[in-house]
């Protein structure tokens, strides 16, 4: 299982240099979980998928955006593992936020 991220930010950067640092860490953190849980967890043929990780305008937790993955048995096992770490976003989020990264 390979899986293609793509970073988009809400909101801006961050002035506090530590906050943006353990919050990159946590993003990190976050995709390697998820590599590790797709790699142990699921059974099919090996497949290519494509997450977009949120970096958020607040807090320290960032979220992953799963529209784009259509196989039913991946989405529920991502459901399931980090059901706390998925956000829904719209088309007109995504384009306000492009530049933000």
């Amino acid at each position: 299982m390979y899986v293609k991220y793509s970073n988009i930010r809400l909101g801006s950067k961050r002035k506090n240099y530590l906050k943006e640092k353990e919050l990159s860490s946590n993003i990190r953190s976050l995709k390697r979980d998820i590599q590790e849980t797709l790699n142990e967890e699921y059974s099919g043929e090996f497949k290519e998928i494509e997450l977009t990780v949120i970096k958020p305008s607040r807090g320290l937790t960032p979220k992953f955006n799963m529209d784009n993955i259509r196989d039913k048995e991946i989405r529920k096992i991502l459901k399931a593992n980090f059901g706390d770490n998925l956000r829904k976003l719209t088309t007109e989020e995504i384009q306000n936020n492009l530049c933000n990264y």
